[in-house]
């Protein structure tokens, strides 16, 4: 056993396995020898194992509180919920404070929270003083919807415990629930401050920055939890989201390879990279990964939704529509399944069942954080002040310039989404002369960098040449094409940036894609 605990203590649950079973043939009814056999089992994913071992030594005189706890939990972590709840009893059919509140996790964790609040609720009348039963039940009554009672217990948690960060996390995500995302960020950052080694916080505070439009300050608390735990998948998961709303493909297209890179077996990971690829129209690599993701053994909602994306690219509308109707999985947002299904329906002629899952998409959207903050005026108004601007007297009005600088112009294809910018892009990579680019923001990149549309008008040469340099210096980073190929950089919405392609690029070929409605 002290072989046993030796190897354990190194991480090496292999060789406490060996060990330990070695000490179970000399003392096979000691308790304590089976519950190290059922613990180390269980975390090495022996589940079936660590059962019998706990079940064991429960049996042989260990029938305590720390051995029905364990094999509640690992019964649980096999889907045996009758038998965990069960087993938060002792053989003469009392409960502990702790064996009551296991019971209440477990009645959460199956999704029954209702009869987790009561068990809870008796736990803190009986004690006061108990702070976990406390925050699980904030926990409990926040997945009831009752916020006001989430709120209520979160904070008598947190005048047990001031310096706990989880209680800090929590409270945030019950004022993100009540719309309050500026007071949820402060609450996340002093949970930072409490835990500086812990990345939970500063994850769920990068999340909410993104969520709310905040993007670059989003990375910046992801990149220091990445720091924190370089293998934690999630962290990646949400820097590749926040790139992708920062229209940066590239990167999030290396992050979400980083996720999979931690965890083969991450759904998220194979969820958001699968996305990206079937958006690209990158179908074989989209069923590349799939087949990844298979073999990798992960199961569920998110490997569902990529082959259900997969079946539509094929034109199999219908498994693809009975594949989305089945999928349950909090990891991908409501509208976007909504969105899907819409489209499918509508594919298929099943228009009623089209029209409900788009208003369900546009709920969905509006009830989101960035839906609820989001100003609905902002781009009409944008676009509006876009076209009362751009007349032929405002650029009749703009100094002579020159912008030779030895490189070619790129050519544009613009649109509005879903006008066959896809279809043709994909036709024009076949042509050897042409370099294609998938969507890489280098456009919005300059626009950024110049601001505001009266600036495009007061460029000199100098702007010009910085400007031009900066779109190739990015291309060349991005994607650098073959030499004498004619560059096609494709981005549907880079319509809405014509002013300042015509200013840098006067002679570069415009291709509007339009599709009848």
């Amino acid at each position: 056993m002290k072989s046993a605990f030796a190897a354990y203590n190194k991480g090496d649950l292999n060789g406490a396995l060996l060990n330990a079973e070695a000490a179970a043939r000399l003392a096979p009814k000691n308790p304590d020898v089976l519950q190290f056999l059922g613990v180390v089992a269980s975390q090495s994913g022996d589940l079936a194992k660590g059962i019998f071992y706990l079940q064991q030594a429960v049996a042989n005189g260990g029938d305590s509180v720390d051995n029905r706890i364990n094999l509640a939990k690992s019964l649980a972590d096999a889907g045996r919920w009758d038998e965990a709840l069960a087993a938060c009893s002792l053989a003469d059919g009392t409960r502990t404070a702790e064996l009551e509140r296991m019971h209440a996790d477990l009645l959460k964790a199956q999704g029954r929270p209702a009869e987790a609040v009561w068990t809870y609720e008796r736990l803190v009348h009986e004690n006061p003083g108990d702070f976990e039963s406390w925050n699980n039940l904030g926990n409990a009554r926040n997945e009831l919807g009752d916020l006001d009672g989430a709120m209520d217990a979160f904070q008598r948690a947190q005048q047990i415990n001031p310096k706990s960060a989880v209680v800090l996390t929590n409270i945030a995500r019950v004022l993100m629930s009540k719309d309050r995302y500026e007071d949820a960020c402060l609450m996340l950052e002093k949970a930072a401050l409490l835990v500086p080694n812990d990345p939970a916080p500063l994850i769920e505070l990068g999340r909410t920055l993104t969520q709310i439009d905040h993007v670059e300050a989003g990375l910046r608390a992801l990149g220091a939890a990445a720091k924190l735990n370089p293998k934690d998948p999630k962290v990646f998961v949400a820097i590749g989201l926040a790139f992708t709303d920062m229209a940066d493909q590239m990167q999030a297209e290396r992050s979400f390879k980083f996720a999979i890179q931690a965890d083969r077996t991450h759904p998220s990971g194979y969820l958001n990279l699968g996305i990206l690829f079937e958006k690209a129209n990158r179908t074989e690599e989209l069923e590349a990964l799939i087949g990844d993701g298979q073999r990798a053994g992960v199961k569920g909602g998110e490997i569902d939704y990529l082959r259900a994306l997969l079946l539509s690219r094929k034109g199999q509308h219908q498994d693809a529509l009975s594949f989305v109707d089945q999928i349950d999985s909090k990891a991908i947002s409501a509208a976007m399944l909504a969105q899907f299904k819409g489209q499918l329906a509508d594919r298929l002629g099943q228009v009623e069942t089209a029209y409900f899952a788009f208003e369900d998409m546009n709920f969905a959207m509006a009830n989101s954080p960035l839906g609820v903050g989001k100003d609905r005026t902002a781009y009409q108004r944008n676009i509006a002040e876009l076209t009362a601007k751009t007349t032929s007297a405002w650029v009749a009005s703009w100094p002579k310039t020159n912008v030779a600088d030895g490189r070619a112009s790129p050519a544009f294809l613009v649109g509005f989404p879903r006008s066959g910018t896809t279809l043709l892009d994909t036709i024009l990579m076949g042509h050897k002369g042409a370099h294609v680019l998938e969507e890489i923001p280098m456009i919005e990149t300059v626009a950024n960098t110049i601001g505001d549309l009266d600036a495009v008008g007061r460029m000199d040469d100098r702007a010009i040449a910085e400007m031009r340099a900066l779109y190739f210096a990015e291309l060349d980073k991005a994607s650098p094409p073959p030499a004498g190929a004619l560059v096609i950089d494709k981005n549907p919405l880079s319509m809405i940036r014509m002013p300042l392609i015509q200013r840098l690029f006067p002679d570069a070929k415009i291709i509007l894609a339009m599709r009848h409605p």
